[in-house]
């Protein structure tokens, strides 16, 4: 198969490459509650800048929850549960404004992340 410069595949074109901008900070509430508002601004040349807002609430690092809106295309919630050090779990559920709209109910994702470069610091039973 063979693919001319301005083809998307092309590593050097400006004409495909996506750039991201985003920003958040995290308000500790209490001992026990965090807020995270983010945003995230994508740009590609030739398509319209799309902006997610984003807010996370989060119970003592182990439960979460989350609103995000996608600029006049999604509405998305979000679910998390931090199970151990190691092990993660999120549920999101993405519902679209847009024209597919009519022909979907929205998207569901489940995720499982588990950390296997987790560092336990211990110290040395050995006395010598």
């Amino acid at each position: 198969m063979v693919f001319n410069s301005s083809s998307a595949f092309d590593e050097n074109s400006v004409r495909y490459k996506t750039y991201f901008f985003t920003a958040g900070y995290d308000f500790i509430m209490n001992h026990s509650i965090k807020i995270k508002p983010s945003f995230l601004l994508k740009y590609e040349k030739e398509s319209m800048a799309q902006t997610d807002l984003n807010s996370w609430l989060t119970y003592k690092d182990k439960i979460g929850a989350g609103l995000s809106y996608r600029s006049s295309d999604a509405l998305v919630f979000l679910l998390s549960f931090q199970a151990s050090r190691q092990l993660s779990m999120g549920y999101s559920y993405d519902r679209n404004f847009n024209k597919l709209s009519s022909y979907n109910s929205g998207s569901q994702e489940i995720v499982i992340t588990y950390d296997f470069k987790y560092i336990i610091k211990a110290s040395s039973p050995r006395l010598f």
